[in-house]
């Protein structure tokens, strides 16, 4: 139980981290793009790279460290389950009289069907925010393509600076899609 809150206060640590300092990087890589692209002497494609690179890396340790406690997680409450499980009916057994001995065999029945609610309220909660998510995934992944598509049309009759533009600005709204997937991975793992 410690673990949950402490997977749910991560979570949102996580994605802090991804508002505070993973989406103010992609706003300047979209300023060094739009910089990049105005004029010749600008060269910003190797900082733009960089800052594209400090991205994935946020984006990877942020979920390698919460999947890490989640493990964690997973090892110690099997543990704590069955002491907390034996506890419990040698409890019930020994507190009630008379009927203890009968209410501790209904234990496993009462266990059980908590489980199923919990399963089943935590899929339909699991439902929606994967609803929510792939909404806005696919908006976006519909925009970078139509980016995509725009630069491929407009190489062949523009300039290169335009083509490049349009280009960097679909992979931008790539790291963006990968932010709100990541995101909603945790949420789910933290249901």
């Amino acid at each position: 139980s410690v673990f949950f809150f402490f997977c749910a206060f991560l979570s949102t640590g996580v994605i802090g981290v991804f508002l505070q300092i993973a989406i103010p990087i992609l706003y300047a890589m979209i300023s060094l793009c739009v910089f990049g692209n105005l004029s010749t002497s600008i060269k910003t494609k190797s900082l733009f790279s960089l800052f594209g690179n400090v991205v994935k890396w946020i984006i990877g340790t942020s979920l390698a460290v919460y999947s890490l406690v989640v493990g964690l997680q997973g090892v110690s409450s099997g543990i704590r389950d069955g002491i907390s499980y034996k506890l419990l009916k040698y409890t019930v057994g020994n507190s009630i009289p008379i009927v203890g001995g009968t209410i501790k065999e209904g234990v496993d029945i009462l266990l059980a069907s908590s489980i199923t609610v919990k399963n089943a309220v935590g899929y339909f909660a699991i439902l929606l925010l994967l609803g929510s998510a792939i909404g806005s995934v696919l908006q976006i992944l519909a925009l970078s393509w139509v980016i995509k598509a725009s630069a491929s049309v407009l190489q062949p009759l523009g300039e290169d600076r335009i083509c490049n533009f349009l280009g960097e600005i679909s992979s931008v709204l790539q790291y963006i899609i990968a932010i709100v997937a990541a995101s909603a991975f945790l949420y789910v793992i933290t249901i």
